[in-house]
């Protein structure tokens, strides 16, 4: 009997995996109750030759995220990204930098939030997909 309690003794609590509350998502667009989305807008401020390109792999990517993202111009998402490329400046070394504006509205036009984004690289990347 004092072996068993021993062995009693030295268990701790057992794991219940799937016994845990509601977590609650630090990012809205996680938690998208009428099941609306994010259109991602075309890149504007670039050749429309890159700006479709930019506009899709960043819905792919949203998309990896579980954020639902589109970059069909007909999705018609309770959210939209729009992101605008500022013209282009060399910086000392010769690279190309960009500055970028992202800006998330709702359908009606609110802007809910700006981010801006500095990206470096050679001119002649930013002409071509």
């Amino acid at each position: 009997m004092l072996l068993l309690a021993a062995a009693l003794a030295g268990c701790g609590e057992v794991p219940r995996p799937f016994s845990h509350s509601k977590l609650d998502p630090v990012n809205p667009l996680l938690d998208l109750r009428d099941g609306a989305g994010l259109q991602v807008a075309p890149l504007a401020g670039v050749d429309p030759g890159l700006a479709i390109p930019v506009s899709q792999a960043l819905a792919v990517e949203l998309q990896k995220l579980n954020i639902p993202a589109a970059a069909d111009p007909a999705f018609n998402g309770r959210y939209v990204l729009h992101g605008t490329r500022k013209p282009l400046v060399l910086d000392a070394s010769g690279q190309a930098k960009a500055d970028i504006e992202w800006k998330l509205t709702d359908r009606r036009g609110a802007v809910l939030g700006i981010i801006d984004q500095t990206i470096r690289g050679d001119t002649a990347g930013w002409a071509a997909a």
